[in-house]
């Protein structure tokens, strides 16, 4: 049964919609052309159960043209809030979802059962949203490639451990994959499909 939904009860989205779009998708737009720089979003809203970043990510690319799968609970005040604000289709399968809205990394499905496109169609593929325990720089694991000078380091927390298996995995079937937009706090990083990856050397 569907819960009903208590407009009074739903946390407001941006101030100015607008504006809010548009300055934090400039700022997605610089994560992805830099993968693994941590940005500062300037626009979010707070949501009970959503990182600052990641309700500011949802109501920038989520709109009722985009499917949407996510592990938020049926009848949790995100989900309706999400649901208000961005009126994604909800109810799409993990292997077809536009975008997938993951709070809980820990217990993810593996990056080779979303949607990753084809060769045809490479841009059909699903977008994920990661909320992650922390975000930093200078630790974890070596990202490389397109956009990255050299190379730099990343630490996502609280992924599980096949996340980055199949993150290689995925990254050899390119220009088919998955695109990764990792929010914690009010900060973004984006691994896109055209970056690779390895272990930190050890000091």
């Amino acid at each position: 049964m569907q819960t009903a939904m208590n407009l009074n009860e739903i946390a407001e989205g941006f101030a100015n919609p607008a504006l809010g779009t548009q300055k934090v998708f400039r700022q997605v737009l610089d994560a992805m052309a830099h993968p693994g720089r941590i940005i500062e979003l300037d626009e979010w809203v707070p949501v009970e159960g959503l990182d600052e970043a990641t309700t500011a990510l949802a109501l920038t690319l989520l709109d009722f043209e985009t499917s949407l799968w996510t592990d938020l609970p049926r009848g949790a005040s995100a989900l309706q809030w999400v649901t208000f604000h961005c009126g994604s289709p909800m109810g799409s399968s993990v292997s077809e979802a536009d975008f997938a809205l993951v709070t809980r990394p820990e217990s993810m499905p593996r990056l080779e059962s979303f949607c990753l496109g084809s060769e045809g169609s490479p841009h059909q593929s699903t977008t994920l949203i990661l909320q992650v325990e922390h975000l930093e720089a200078r630790l974890g694991r070596r990202l490389m490639g397109p956009g990255i000078d050299g190379s730099c380091d990343l630490d996502a927390g609280g992924l599980p451990d096949h996340f980055w298996s199949s993150r290689k995995n995925a990254r050899a079937l390119f220009p088919m994959g998955v695109d990764i937009l990792f929010a914690c706090n009010n900060r973004i990083a984006a691994m896109p499909r055209t970056t690779d990856w390895e272990e930190t050397p050890c000091m």
